[in-house]
Parts: C-alpha cells; structure tokens; sequence
C-alpha cells in the first residue's frame, strides 16, 4: 500500500529565501520482513551554482527508541556536491532488523538533507582525515524526509468517540487503532446518502488521536471516514442536528 508524501522543510536564521532541492522520491518506504532491504533517492541541482549537502539519520520526535529504524540504516554518500544540473543517487540500507523479534507494523525513521555553504568544502573533508581539526559548518537549511519501513500484516482502524453537532460546526475525535500510519478523508452525506462534501486529511500518524472540527452544512446526516489508499470504510457517525 503506497503512502503519501511526508515533507517537512525548516528554514533556519535565514535573510534570503534559498529553494529547496528537487528531490525524488520525497518519502521512502520498505518491507523488513528478512530484517534486510534497501532503497535510494536522488537529489536534483536545479540551480546555477554548486551545491553541497550532508545527508544522515535522525530519530522522529515523539517515537521510542523501538519503533525506530535509525539504528539500523545506513546512508551513501554521506557529504556530496552537486554541479549545476547535474543529480547524486543516495543509497539508503536498512540491515540486521530484527525482524523475528517485533511487532507486526510500522517503523519509521527520517532522513536530514543539510545544505552546506559550498566553501568549507575541503575544511569537512579535511575534518573527515582529521579528529583534530574543529570546522564551523552553517548550513542554510535542513529537509527532513520521512522513511517507512513495515513487517507483517498492516492493520488499519481508528475509534472515532464524542461526535456532535453544536453551532452549525460537527466535532470529535479521532484516533488510529491500527499498526501504521495511513491518509484518510472525511465524506458528508445527506440523509439519502448523497456526498455533500469530501476532503482528505493529513495522514493520520500510528497511535495518533485528532480532534475534527468540521461546518456542518445544514442537510449532513452522516459523516464517513475512508482510508484513502484502498478506499475502505473505518467509521461512520450519525449526525444529528
């Protein structure tokens, strides 16, 4: 089952404005089921002049250590340069899971694209040969891109609790029971079952529990929550108003 795209872009004490890099794909994902695959991106230079980036692991806020992958990932190459139009291919492994020993699931890590200034160059790669030599690196942002990585079934549910309509505005909560993390939408239905409206929401994080708060037009009788992907149903609430 594809995800969808996760990008989260910081930009950091910056006067000027810099473009972020092409990059494809913008979220990876795979099976670990023999504790061992592999995957790669690549990193476009759209730009008139030299580009320079270290790229490396990082564990996502708010997950313990167990749920991560990072431990297990490994990234080539690490700092690269990339003349105007031209690309670099990143290889990313994921080796010695232990896949006979977890949860069925998601596990997730994330990988940081740094933009370096392009004239410390020769000061990281001496720094690489060198212990002794501390280099100041500023960099002019950081990309962070999701990686997924699954083992087993993959289990899809949310409980949805406390729906009510008050003010001509629908609330609620909602919450993903299941094993990972996927994109839902929400369908509001007259009370033939005629779409009123539909939207997709944010994905919806594995264990995550969201408050919905939606205008309520004034014919809705029925709101569905869809898994987007497989279009499959995981809740419905009467809408009484």
């Amino acid at each position: 089952m594809l995800k969808k795209v996760i990008l989260v872009v910081f930009l950091l004490s910056l006067n000027v404005v810099y473009a972020v890099p092409p990059i494809y794909p913008v979220t990876l994902e795979m099976r670990l089921d023999n504790g061992v695959n592999s995957s790669q991106f690549t990193i476009f230079n759209n730009e008139s002049q030299k580009k320079v980036y270290k790229v490396f692991v990082s564990d996502v806020d708010n997950m313990d250590k167990a749920s991560s992958l990072g431990q297990y990932m490994k990234i080539f190459p690490r700092y690269i340069e990339i003349e105007p139009g031209e690309k670099q291919v990143i290889k990313v492994l994921v080796k010695d899971f232990p896949s006979k020993k977890v949860e069925e699931g998601e596990y997730r890590s994330s990988i940081v694209i740094e933009e370096l200034d392009s004239l410390i160059e020769d000061k990281y790669q001496r720094r690489e040969v060198s212990e002794g030599i501390s280099t100041m690196i500023n960099f002019k942002y950081k990309i962070n891109m999701a990686v997924y990585g699954y083992i087993g079934e993959l289990k899809d549910s949310i409980e949805t609790t406390d729906f009510m309509e008050k003010d001509g505005t629908i609330y609620g909560n909602i919450e993903n029971t299941g094993n990972y993390s996927y994109s839902i939408k929400y369908i509001l239905l007259d009370n033939k079952e005629n779409i009123i409206e539909e939207k997709v929401l944010s994905k919806l994080m594995d264990g995550e529990k969201r408050s919905i708060k939606i205008k309520a037009p004034s014919n809705v009788a029925l709101i569905k929550f869809v898994e987007v992907d497989e279009e499959k149903i995981l809740s419905e609430e009467k809408i009484m108003l």
